[in-house]
């Protein structure tokens, strides 16, 4: 069995009228308890408070960190709307017009919700489990991909959760992505080598997904298609 969508709930209840119903959870790094200092960073920057950063004006009591719960409560609790948490449709058809910038919705796990997603207004979609971090038995991304990208053929799609090789990446540009993420590798190498590690990482990616567009007789990016996967029927 596999959730497709996050945000299905019985009609009426709280769950339905949210985009995001809770903050997401690194339950993969927790359990390992992964916990590495960044090489290469600067000195004391992991433990700096946040109102201590060069640049920042903000106070201290504005900046501070909040527990899951407080960052979650409801409006009447805070006196203010949280920017996590529970986050009606039109509270973010609200955020999006209160910016010039390209809004881009992420965790869309349904073709549900990406059709809201531009309805709302969104200029791209992130087709994302969380790294499959947040909820077990999620539908896998390229499953979902096709479907995502022919409701929305003029929307830029973009994919994460387990990309790790460039053959991941060139199969969801061949399903539909206009790009793939990687969050997780890069933190990894950052932390074992600081930026030589990520530049390295980045190399073998680059190396890996020339390697199968040669193999697969993709010249260049727009090229790639999807008559060169074989899709279970």
């Amino acid at each position: 069995m596999v959730i497709t969508d996050l945000s299905s709930a019985p009609a009426g209840s709280s769950s339905s009228r949210c985009v995001a119903p809770a903050a997401a959870q690194a339950l993969t790094r927790s359990r390992s308890a992964f916990n590495v200092p960044l090489r290469g960073a600067t000195p004391g920057w992991t433990e700096r408070p946040v109102a201590e950063s060069p640049g920042s004006h903000a106070s201290s009591e504005s900046n501070a960190i909040r527990t899951t719960s407080e960052r979650a409560a409801p409006a009447t609790q805070t006196g203010t709307s949280s920017c996590l948490g529970y986050q009606t449709a039109q509270q973010i058809a609200r955020y999006i017009k209160s910016t010039p910038l390209p809004f881009v919705m992420i965790g869309v796990l349904s073709l549900r919700d990406a059709l809201a997603a531009k309805e709302l207004g969104a200029a791209a979609v992130v087709v994302s489990s969380h790294g499959g971090e947040t909820i077990d038995y999620t539908t896998p991304i390229l499953e979902l991909l096709p479907a995502i990208r022919n409701a929305l053929p003029d929307i830029t799609i973009l994919v994460d959760s387990g990309f790790r090789r460039g053959s991941d990446v060139f199969k969801a540009l061949a399903l539909g992505a206009d790009c793939a993420g990687r969050g997780t590798q890069l933190v990894v190498a950052c932390a074992a080598a600081g930026r030589d590690g990520v530049r390295r990482v980045m190399q073998l990616l680059q190396e890996e997904l020339e390697r199968v567009m040669c193999l697969t007789g993709s010249a260049t990016i727009s090229a790639i298609q999807p008559s060169v996967l074989h899709l279970p029927r």
